[in-house]
């Protein structure tokens, strides 16, 4: 079963390193991708075993992403654990695949990018551009 979802990757978390029963050590990496679902936000956390596959899909914090996965469960004394398994996480947006992100520049640099700015609206209230935010 081959799923998919589009949405905006939120977080990037560090690397993991774990080790199996056989001794073998592996890294383990997780991100999260925020989804619109409707009038909600969904966010879903990926986990990516393979360290070639993760330094292939070159996931960055403020892109957008559709990220093919798979679900898979397993039960442990009684418990069923869960994991969400990212094997492609490809960019949708316009940024290049190595182009950094504000969230990924210097500070000094995101200091110099323009601020959005409040334009006038009927009846004298100010709204931001972009906003999602209702006027009251």
């Amino acid at each position: 079963m081959d799923l998919q979802v589009n949405g905006k990757c939120v977080k990037v978390f560090e690397t993991q390193y774990t080790s199996k029963k056989d001794g073998q050590k592996h890294l383990k990496h997780h991100f999260v991708i925020e989804v619109q679902d409707g009038q909600f936000v969904k966010k879903i956390c990926f986990t990516v075993m393979d360290d070639e596959r993760w330094s292939k899909m070159g996931v960055v914090e403020g892109g957008t992403y559709n990220v093919s996965f798979e679900v898979s469960s397993r039960e442990y004394n009684g418990n069923y654990y869960t994991d969400v398994n990212a094997w492609r996480a490809v960019r949708v947006d316009s940024h290049p695949q190595n182009t950094p992100t504000p969230t990924s520049m210097p500070m000094q640099a995101r200091a110099q990018q323009p601020q959005q700015t409040q334009q006038p609206v009927s009846g004298g209230y100010q709204q931001q551009q972009n906003s999602n935010d209702l006027p009251f």
